[in-house]
């Protein structure tokens, strides 16, 4: 291997590595109550269709900066698609804060 492609490989390396870090710490700045997936949760719980999960999930709204506030009755699901999208955000690479009402 040569000295450049040497270089190359431990710069992309040491990219790969600032990144990865920079996103833990946005989802640890957030204040999370606990981590949720999408894949964990339940779409027959709440009253929200999938297609309107992926749109607030996506680039364009969250550059709107428009703030998502969720009513709805007791174990329904709002905490964990909120958790949802916020983690969407982070791995869009922006700086969210989870904040409960109380």
């Amino acid at each position: 291997m040569s000295y450049l492609a040497y270089l190359a490989e431990v710069l992309a390396a040491e990219t790969d590595e600032r990144s990865e870090k920079r996103r833990l710490c946005r989802i640890t700045e957030t204040h999370f109550p606990r981590v949720k997936r999408p894949a964990d949760f339940d779409l027959s719980v709440t009253t929200i269709n999938s297609a309107t999960i992926s749109i607030l999930a996506s680039p364009g709204y969250l550059s709107a900066g428009d703030p998502v506030v969720q009513l709805d009755n007791s174990g329904t699901g709002k905490s964990h698609l909120l958790i949802e999208l916020a983690m969407a955000g982070c791995e869009q690479g922006r700086r969210v804060r989870y904040v409960t009402a109380s």
